[in-house]
Protein backbone atom coordinates (compact mmCIF):
# COMPACT_ATOMS: atom_id res chain seq x y z
CA UNK A 1 0.00 0.00 0.00
CA UNK A 2 2.87 2.50 0.85
CA UNK A 3 4.10 2.00 -2.70
CA UNK A 4 0.99 2.62 -4.22
CA UNK A 5 0.78 5.67 -2.79
CA UNK A 6 4.13 6.86 -3.40
CA UNK A 7 3.23 5.99 -6.90
CA UNK A 8 -0.01 8.51 -6.85
CA UNK A 9 2.30 11.10 -4.75
CA UNK A 10 4.37 11.49 -7.93
CA UNK A 11 2.18 10.60 -10.67
CA UNK A 12 0.36 13.81 -8.87
CA UNK A 13 3.42 16.19 -8.74
CA UNK A 14 3.87 15.37 -12.12
CA UNK A 15 0.09 16.27 -13.44
CA UNK A 16 0.51 19.37 -11.71
CA UNK A 17 3.99 20.31 -13.10
CA UNK A 18 3.31 19.49 -16.32
CA UNK A 19 -0.34 20.92 -16.50
CA UNK A 20 1.50 24.46 -14.89
CA UNK A 21 3.27 24.36 -17.27
CA UNK A 22 1.03 23.72 -20.28
CA UNK A 23 -1.22 27.18 -18.02
CA UNK A 24 1.98 29.36 -18.26
CA UNK A 25 2.40 28.31 -22.43
CA UNK A 26 -1.46 28.75 -22.35
CA UNK A 27 -1.35 32.13 -20.59
CA UNK A 28 1.75 33.58 -22.32
CA UNK A 29 0.21 32.62 -25.56
CA UNK A 30 -2.44 34.92 -25.37
CA UNK A 31 -0.46 37.75 -24.04
CA UNK A 32 2.12 37.25 -27.14
CA UNK A 33 -1.47 37.54 -29.64
CA UNK A 34 -3.41 39.98 -27.03
CA UNK A 35 -0.75 42.19 -25.55
CA UNK A 36 0.01 44.90 -28.03
CA UNK A 37 3.72 46.43 -28.89
CA UNK A 38 4.03 49.84 -28.52
CA UNK A 39 6.88 51.51 -30.76
CA UNK A 40 8.01 54.68 -30.92
CA UNK A 41 10.36 56.50 -33.40
CA UNK A 42 12.61 59.65 -33.44
CA UNK A 43 14.36 61.69 -36.15
CA UNK A 44 16.09 64.48 -35.97
CA UNK A 45 18.94 66.53 -37.84
CA UNK A 46 19.93 69.63 -36.04
CA UNK A 47 23.58 70.15 -36.32
CA UNK A 48 23.76 66.39 -36.53
CA UNK A 49 21.43 63.61 -37.64
CA UNK A 50 20.23 61.50 -35.11
CA UNK A 51 17.99 58.00 -35.39
CA UNK A 52 16.45 56.47 -32.88
CA UNK A 53 13.50 53.94 -32.30
CA UNK A 54 12.06 52.01 -29.45
CA UNK A 55 9.87 48.36 -28.82
CA UNK A 56 7.92 48.06 -25.70
CA UNK A 57 6.00 45.05 -24.67
CA UNK A 58 3.78 44.42 -21.56
CA UNK A 59 4.18 48.01 -19.67
CA UNK A 60 7.80 48.08 -20.90
CA UNK A 61 9.07 44.45 -19.33
CA UNK A 62 10.43 43.46 -22.47
CA UNK A 63 12.12 46.16 -24.52
CA UNK A 64 14.58 47.01 -27.39
CA UNK A 65 16.37 50.36 -28.03
CA UNK A 66 18.40 51.66 -31.24
CA UNK A 67 19.95 55.25 -31.40
CA UNK A 68 22.58 56.23 -33.98
CA UNK A 69 23.99 59.86 -33.80
CA UNK A 70 26.48 60.96 -37.06
CA UNK A 71 30.00 60.91 -36.25
CA UNK A 72 29.51 59.73 -32.18
CA UNK A 73 28.15 56.42 -31.46
CA UNK A 74 26.09 53.64 -32.04
CA UNK A 75 23.95 52.06 -29.35
CA UNK A 76 21.69 48.78 -29.07
CA UNK A 77 20.06 48.11 -25.54
CA UNK A 78 17.64 44.94 -24.64
CA UNK A 79 15.96 44.91 -21.51
CA UNK A 80 13.76 41.96 -19.73
CA UNK A 81 12.15 41.98 -16.14
CA UNK A 82 15.00 44.77 -15.21
CA UNK A 83 17.85 42.78 -16.71
CA UNK A 84 19.88 45.34 -19.54
CA UNK A 85 22.68 44.51 -21.96
CA UNK A 86 23.34 47.52 -23.59
CA UNK A 87 26.20 47.69 -26.32
CA UNK A 88 28.16 50.72 -27.62
CA UNK A 89 29.97 51.49 -30.87
CA UNK A 90 32.06 54.66 -30.96
CA UNK A 91 31.29 55.89 -34.90
CA UNK A 92 33.77 59.38 -34.71
CA UNK A 93 37.18 58.15 -37.07
CA UNK A 94 40.58 58.70 -35.02
CA UNK A 95 43.10 60.32 -37.09
CA UNK A 96 46.24 58.21 -37.42
CA UNK A 97 49.20 59.71 -37.62
CA UNK A 98 52.20 58.46 -40.22
CA UNK A 99 55.45 57.87 -38.65
CA UNK A 100 58.34 59.05 -40.78
CA UNK A 101 60.67 56.59 -42.65
CA UNK A 102 63.83 55.89 -40.81
CA UNK A 103 66.89 56.79 -42.78
CA UNK A 104 68.54 53.33 -44.10
CA UNK A 105 71.89 52.42 -44.96
CA UNK A 106 73.35 50.89 -48.13
CA UNK A 107 73.68 47.73 -46.68
CA UNK A 108 70.44 47.58 -46.03
CA UNK A 109 69.24 48.37 -49.10
CA UNK A 110 71.14 46.07 -50.75
CA UNK A 111 69.70 43.56 -48.55
CA UNK A 112 65.94 44.36 -49.04
CA UNK A 113 66.75 44.57 -53.01
CA UNK A 114 68.27 41.05 -53.16
CA UNK A 115 65.04 39.69 -51.11
CA UNK A 116 62.65 41.59 -53.19
CA UNK A 117 64.28 39.88 -56.44
CA UNK A 118 63.38 36.57 -54.79
CA UNK A 119 60.21 37.04 -53.61
CA UNK A 120 59.79 38.10 -57.28
CA UNK A 121 61.17 34.89 -58.51
CA UNK A 122 58.98 32.90 -56.13
CA UNK A 123 56.10 34.69 -57.46
CA UNK A 124 56.25 33.92 -60.85
CA UNK A 125 56.80 30.43 -60.60
CA UNK A 126 53.47 30.45 -57.65
CA UNK A 127 51.61 32.54 -60.51
CA UNK A 128 51.95 30.05 -63.15
CA UNK A 129 51.50 27.13 -60.88
CA UNK A 130 48.27 28.44 -59.93
CA UNK A 131 47.39 29.42 -63.12
CA UNK A 132 47.62 25.88 -64.63
CA UNK A 133 44.84 24.99 -61.60
CA UNK A 134 42.84 28.15 -61.95
CA UNK A 135 42.44 26.97 -66.25
CA UNK A 136 41.40 23.22 -64.97
CA UNK A 137 38.82 24.43 -62.00
CA UNK A 138 37.33 27.34 -64.31
CA UNK A 139 37.08 24.18 -66.99
CA UNK A 140 35.05 22.08 -64.28
CA UNK A 141 33.17 25.13 -63.13
CA UNK A 142 32.22 25.81 -66.53
CA UNK A 143 30.58 22.24 -67.31
CA UNK A 144 28.45 22.53 -63.32
CA UNK A 145 27.28 25.90 -64.32
CA UNK A 146 26.04 25.02 -67.80
CA UNK A 147 23.94 22.17 -66.36
CA UNK A 148 23.36 24.13 -63.52
CA UNK A 149 22.05 26.95 -65.90
CA UNK A 150 20.29 24.16 -68.12
CA UNK A 151 18.22 22.94 -65.31
CA UNK A 152 17.30 26.05 -64.30
CA UNK A 153 15.45 26.95 -67.35
CA UNK A 154 13.96 24.24 -67.70
CA UNK A 155 12.44 25.11 -63.76
CA UNK A 156 12.07 28.47 -64.91
CA UNK A 157 9.88 27.44 -68.44
CA UNK A 158 8.10 24.45 -66.02
CA UNK A 159 6.96 27.23 -63.43
CA UNK A 160 5.99 29.94 -65.95
CA UNK A 161 3.66 27.26 -68.17
CA UNK A 162 2.07 26.10 -64.69
CA UNK A 163 1.07 29.72 -63.26
CA UNK A 164 0.12 30.65 -66.70
CA UNK A 165 -2.12 27.74 -67.36
CA UNK A 166 -3.35 28.02 -63.47
CA UNK A 167 -4.31 31.93 -64.64
CA UNK A 168 -6.16 30.94 -67.68
CA UNK A 169 -8.75 28.94 -65.90
CA UNK A 170 -8.76 31.30 -62.73
CA UNK A 171 -12.48 33.08 -62.61
CA UNK A 172 -11.70 35.88 -60.39
CA UNK A 173 -8.88 37.59 -61.25
CA UNK A 174 -10.56 41.64 -60.82
CA UNK A 175 -11.69 40.17 -57.56
CA UNK A 176 -7.93 39.04 -56.80
CA UNK A 177 -6.73 42.17 -57.62
CA UNK A 178 -8.88 44.34 -55.28
CA UNK A 179 -9.06 42.14 -52.40
CA UNK A 180 -4.79 42.10 -52.67
CA UNK A 181 -5.32 45.74 -53.01
CA UNK A 182 -7.58 45.79 -49.44
CA UNK A 183 -5.52 43.52 -47.46
CA UNK A 184 -2.23 45.64 -48.12
CA UNK A 185 -3.63 48.64 -47.20
CA UNK A 186 -5.24 48.00 -44.20
CA UNK A 187 -2.42 46.24 -43.36
CA UNK A 188 0.00 49.21 -43.88
CA UNK A 189 -2.75 51.72 -42.42
CA UNK A 190 -2.81 49.11 -38.89
CA UNK A 191 1.17 49.28 -38.85
CA UNK A 192 1.55 53.00 -39.45
CA UNK A 193 1.62 55.47 -36.27
CA UNK A 194 -1.60 56.58 -34.69
CA UNK A 195 0.27 60.05 -33.06
CA UNK A 196 2.82 61.60 -35.20
CA UNK A 197 4.29 65.06 -34.93
CA UNK A 198 6.89 66.88 -38.06
CA UNK A 199 8.53 70.10 -37.48
CA UNK A 200 10.50 70.93 -40.25
CA UNK A 201 12.25 73.67 -42.17
CA UNK A 202 13.84 73.80 -45.38
CA UNK A 203 15.78 75.96 -48.29
CA UNK A 204 17.07 75.71 -51.45
CA UNK A 205 19.26 77.68 -53.25
CA UNK A 206 17.05 79.18 -55.76
CA UNK A 207 13.95 80.63 -53.68
CA UNK A 208 12.16 80.05 -56.45
CA UNK A 209 12.41 76.03 -55.90
CA UNK A 210 12.01 76.87 -52.66
CA UNK A 211 8.33 78.58 -53.23
CA UNK A 212 7.40 75.82 -55.30
CA UNK A 213 8.38 72.44 -53.12
CA UNK A 214 6.33 74.71 -50.44
CA UNK A 215 3.11 75.39 -52.67
CA UNK A 216 2.98 71.79 -53.34
CA UNK A 217 3.83 70.74 -49.43
CA UNK A 218 0.68 72.61 -48.27
CA UNK A 219 -1.53 71.35 -51.16
CA UNK A 220 -0.86 67.72 -49.19
CA UNK A 221 -0.42 68.74 -45.68
CA UNK A 222 -4.06 69.47 -44.98
CA UNK A 223 -5.26 65.55 -45.82
CA UNK A 224 -2.24 64.44 -43.06
CA UNK A 225 -3.10 65.87 -40.53
CA UNK A 226 -2.74 69.33 -37.60
CA UNK A 227 0.36 67.89 -36.22
CA UNK A 228 2.66 68.94 -39.52
CA UNK A 229 4.45 71.71 -39.62
CA UNK A 230 6.45 72.78 -42.53
CA UNK A 231 8.53 76.00 -43.15
CA UNK A 232 10.22 77.51 -45.72
CA UNK A 233 13.14 79.46 -45.49
CA UNK A 234 14.05 81.81 -48.24
CA UNK A 235 17.43 83.39 -47.36
CA UNK A 236 19.45 80.47 -47.05
CA UNK A 237 19.88 76.84 -47.77
CA UNK A 238 19.07 74.67 -44.68
CA UNK A 239 17.17 71.46 -43.86
CA UNK A 240 16.74 70.70 -40.22
CA UNK A 241 13.78 69.85 -37.98
CA UNK A 242 12.73 66.44 -36.75
CA UNK A 243 10.11 64.09 -37.00
CA UNK A 244 8.34 61.48 -34.10
CA UNK A 245 6.18 58.94 -33.85
CA UNK A 246 4.30 56.19 -31.92
CA UNK A 247 1.57 53.74 -32.37
CA UNK A 248 0.87 49.77 -31.34
CA UNK A 249 0.80 46.63 -33.43
CA UNK A 250 -1.21 43.19 -31.93
CA UNK A 251 0.45 39.96 -33.19
CA UNK A 252 -3.02 38.97 -33.12
CA UNK A 253 -5.18 41.32 -34.95
CA UNK A 254 -2.67 40.96 -38.28
CA UNK A 255 -3.15 37.62 -38.11
CA UNK A 256 -7.02 37.87 -37.93
CA UNK A 257 -6.51 40.04 -40.67
CA UNK A 258 -4.24 37.37 -42.49
CA UNK A 259 -6.56 34.35 -42.27
CA UNK A 260 -9.80 36.66 -43.14
CA UNK A 261 -7.44 37.52 -46.09
CA UNK A 262 -6.94 33.63 -46.68
CA UNK A 263 -10.47 32.86 -45.88
CA UNK A 264 -12.34 34.98 -49.13
CA UNK A 265 -13.30 33.16 -51.75
CA UNK A 266 -10.98 34.22 -54.39
CA UNK A 267 -8.07 33.85 -52.59
CA UNK A 268 -9.44 30.17 -51.19
CA UNK A 269 -9.79 29.22 -54.83
CA UNK A 270 -6.65 30.14 -56.00
CA UNK A 271 -4.82 28.12 -53.02
CA UNK A 272 -6.96 25.02 -53.86
CA UNK A 273 -6.31 24.99 -57.66
CA UNK A 274 -2.48 25.88 -56.71
CA UNK A 275 -2.57 22.16 -54.67
CA UNK A 276 -4.75 20.62 -57.33
CA UNK A 277 -2.60 21.14 -60.06
CA UNK A 278 0.87 20.74 -58.36
CA UNK A 279 -0.85 17.34 -57.16
CA UNK A 280 -1.58 16.29 -60.75
CA UNK A 281 1.85 17.66 -62.04
CA UNK A 282 3.45 15.49 -59.42
CA UNK A 283 1.68 12.63 -60.74
CA UNK A 284 2.55 13.27 -64.24
CA UNK A 285 6.13 13.59 -63.46
CA UNK A 286 6.06 10.00 -61.49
Amino acid sequence: MKVLWVIWCLLKIIGILVGSIIGILVISMILVFVVPIHYEFTFEKWDQLMIQYKFTWFYSLIGYQYRWKQNDRQQNEFHILGWKRRKQVVLSKVKETAELPVEKSNIHKEDLKRKKRRVKNQDKFSKEESKQNNDKKTMNFKERDETKIAGDDEEKEIDQKFWKNMMKEYPYKQALIKEVYCFCKNLIFYILPKQYHVSWEFGLEDPAQTGYMLGLVSMVSPFCGENIHIRGNFQEEIMEGFISGEGKIRIGSIIKKMILFLWNPPIRTLIKMYFKQRKEGNKNGK
